[in-house]
């Protein structure tokens, strides 16, 4: 059940978001999306998850989001507010015992009060899901979120508190200062607050960051990405991270992108992921290629998304397509299939052999 303190605050939003056009409050922006989702899982039996007894993942699961989007701009204000409310029904096989469970919650995983100081200079708090950079795999640049949100089939970021000044010296230049305050709506064990600056450069034929962070108790971390357009067709990028944790470690990300004369799309990226102590379940071993297809508009309306990441150390792999297509002008349907190869004790199939998924949007 969802508790009556959990829903207060976004009981009130949605009746803000219902009410509002009958208010015509000027400056106000409205969105919302529903999305409803079933999914089988293939669990796999190894010893990072012996009978599914630590990650207790669900083997069919189903899910209804529900998530108003609303934005308020007021002379130098700006407010932002992402309300979600989630209702999922899952069955479970743990150790050999099968159970069903329901639940639902409602919480506000994004939101974000902005003050334009001056023309030049903006001050923000919120929960934010900040995202960075032109990788698909991994994101070694950002300290905040590693997981840059590309590769689910349904987009269910969640915020942590984030504490922003931003400096826009000119079109080509910008400063930030971000302070992590606290873990906010994004689930993470062992947080530590996180302090960083972030110096940016946009031209005209490329782009790049810098990015210095410091947790409360870790040690200083330097960050960047860059990227440049070497023709209409070509661009390549890089991104990375280096540290001193008792010894220098460091991740590197290399990539570039292809667009036939068709508009469909190729990727190829090659990841180096040192095994430091900040172990990352995604990336159990050091390196990783990904190749990737993007093609819009198939017969029938279809747009594809294809990939195959394979792991350099053991061979092993995880193989990924998803189809989705619009029904209407508010409506899309997305499936999608994964399978892992190398088994239980390969980089991919510690915890899933594999996963179909499908999905109803609707969005206006």
């Amino acid at each position: 059940m969802i508790s009556a303190g959990k829903t207060l605050v976004p009981a009130l939003l949605f009746l803000i978001f219902l009410a509002a056009p009958a208010l015509s409050m000027e400056g106000l922006d409205l969105g919302f999306k529903a999305t409803a989702l079933a999914g089988i899982n293939g669990l796999a039996d190894s010893d990072l998850n012996p009978g599914n007894g630590r990650a207790r993942l669900p083997d069919k699961e189903s899910l209804l989001l529900l998530k108003p989007d609303m934005t308020l701009v007021r002379e130098d204000w700006l407010v932002s507010v992402k309300p979600r409310a989630e209702f999922s029904l899952n069955h479970y096989e743990i150790r050999g015992v099968s159970g069903d469970n329901s639940d639902g919650t409602a919480d506000i995983p994004e939101f974000m009060v902005r003050r334009s100081l001056t023309k030049d200079l903006f001050l923000s708090y919120g929960r934010e899901n900040l995202q960075w950079g032109p990788s698909f795999l991994y994101s070694p640049s950002n300290p905040f979120f590693s997981d840059n949100e590309k590769k689910s089939l349904v987009q269910n970021p969640e915020g942590k508190g984030l504490l922003k000044m931003v400096m826009v010296h000119d079109e080509a230049f910008a400063a930030s200062l971000i302070y992590n305050t606290d873990k906010g709506a994004f689930n993470e064990s062992g947080f530590e607050k996180t302090l960083a600056l972030k110096l940016d450069y946009s031209g005209d034929t490329g782009y790049g960051s810098l990015v210095l962070s410091q947790r409360d108790h870790g040690p200083e971390r330097l960050g960047a990405f860059a990227g440049a357009t070497l023709t209409d067709a070509v661009l390549v990028y890089g991104e990375g991270s280096l540290q001193n944790d008792g010894g220098l470690s460091g991740s590197l990300l290399l990539g570039a992108a292809y667009t036939l004369e068709s508009g469909a799309g190729l990727c190829l990226e090659y990841l180096y992921f040192e095994q430091g102590r900040d172990r990352n379940p995604d990336f159990l071993r050091e390196n990783y290629i990904l190749v990737q297809f993007l093609k819009d508009d198939l017969p029938g309306g279809l747009d594809l998304v294809s990939r195959v990441t394979l792991c350099l150390d053991d061979g092993s792999s995880r193989l990924y397509s998803s189809l989705s297509r619009e029904l209407g002008g508010h409506m899309e349907l997305k499936t999608a299939a994964m399978i892992n190869t190398g088994g239980s004790h390969g980089a991919f199939g510690a915890f899933l052999d594999y996963q179909i998924q499908l999905a109803l949007e609707y969005t206006y």
